[in-house]
C-alpha cells in the first residue's frame, strides 16, 4: 500500500481546512505527526494496521500541509491541541487510540489534558515532553520563525537533494524514500503556508508541556511507551518519566529505531500497537 494511492479527503474546522487520509476499519487509530512531516510519515505503519484497525491519518498544520489555514487560526501549541480535537469531533470520532511521534506527541500530551473526552488509549513513540520542547539542538532553527525572508530560505534549501537527506538524517536511521522527503518540504514553498510555519515555530515553548504534564497523573487510560533506542534527542530517560507519571503506563523498546519510529521500525512498531490495543 502506498499512502499516495489513499483518497484525500478534507473536513472543514473553525481554523481551517484539514486533508486527511484513511484505511481499514474497525477500532479507530488516529496518526499525529510532528514539524514539517505530514500523514506520510505513517506510510510503512499503516499496511499492517489497517487489516485490523480504521487508520486515520490528518496531515495537521505543521508545515508540510497542503492548505494553509485561516489567518486568525490558533496555531500554538494549545491551539494545535484544539484542531486535533475539533478534528476528531468533526469525524465523530470515538474511543481513539492516538498514536504519536515527534511534535505530534507534546500536542497528544496537551490533548490528554485539555480535551481527553474521546482518547481510549495512547501510544507515544520519542516525543518532545517536559523542559524538552524544543530539544536545544533545534532552538536556533526555531529562532528562524522570528526572522523575516529566513523560513523561504530553508524551504529553497530543501529543493536540493542533499539537503533533504540531511534534514531527514538526524531524526531517522534508515534511508527514506526521495518522494516522501520531497513531498514533506514542497507545500512550505507556498507564502500562505509559511505564514503557519512561522506561527508554529514562535508558539512553542515548555511551558505547554510542562503544563501538561501537571495533569498526567489523572489519565487513567492506557499509555504505550514506543520508544526507540537510537534517538539522539529524546532519550530513553524521557519514557522513563513519562511512564512514572502516567497512572497505566509502560515501555517498549524499539531497538535501532531513531526519532522517526515508524519509518525506521515499522514492523516492530505495528506489533506494538496491535499487542497494545488487545491487552
Amino acid at each position: 500500500m502506498d499512502w499516495k494511492d489513499l483518497e484525500t479527503h478534507v473536513t472543514e474546522l473553525p481554523q481551517g481546512r484539514v486533508h486527511y487520509r484513511e484505511a481499514g476499519s474497525g477500532e479507530t487509530l488516529l496518526f499525529i505527526h510532528g514539524l514539517f512531516v505530514h500523514g506520510g510519515l505513517w506510510s510503512k505503519v499503516v499496511p499492517a494496521l489497517s487489516e485490523r484497525f480504521r487508520c486515520v491519518l490528518p496531515d495537521l498544520p505543521l508545515g508540510a500541509h497542503a492548505e494553509a489555514m485561516n489567518r486568525d487560526a490558533d496555531l500554538t501549541p494549545p491551539g494545535q491541541a484544539r484542531i486535533i480535537a475539533d478534528y476528531m469531533a468533526s469525524l465523530d470520532l470515538r474511543d481513539v487510540t492516538i498514536v504519536a511521534n515527534d511534535t505530534g506527541g507534546a500536542l497528544t500530551q496537551i490533548v490528554l489534558a485539555n480535551h481527553p473526552e474521546r482518547i481510549k488509549r495512547v501510544v507515544l513513540t520519542n516525543c518532545d515532553a517536559y523542559e524538552n520542547f524544543l530539544p536545544k539542538a533545534f532552538w536556533p532553527f526555531q529562532a528562524l520563525g522570528w526572522i523575516p525572508g529566513a523560513t523561504w530560505l530553508m524551504v529553497q534549501s530543501q529543493r536540493l537533494r542533499i539537503s533533504r537527506w540531511a534534514s531527514l538524517w538526524i531524526v531517522c536511521r534508515e534511508p527514506t524514500d526521495d518522494r516522501l522527503r520531497r513531498s514533506f518540504g514542497a507545500p512550505s514553498r507556498r507564502g500562505d503556508v509559511r505564514r503557519d510555519v512561522n506561527k508554529v515555530l514562535r508558539g512553542i515553548h515548555s511551558k505547554h508541556t510542562k503544563k501538561a504534564a501537571e495533569s498526567f497523573g489523572s489519565f487513567e487510560r492506557p499509555v504505550l511507551l514506543a520508544w526507540g533506542d537510537k534517538c539522539w534527542f529524546f532519550g530513553k530517560r524521557y519514557a522513563e518519566r513519562l511512564a512514572a507519571d502516567f497512572p497505566n503506563a509502560r515501555i517498549e523498546p524499539i531497538p535501532g529505531a531513531g526519532t522517526f519510529v515508524p519509518m525506521d521500525r515499522p514492523d516492530e512498531l505495528a506489533r506494538a500497537v496491535i499487542d497494545f490495543c488487545g491487552d
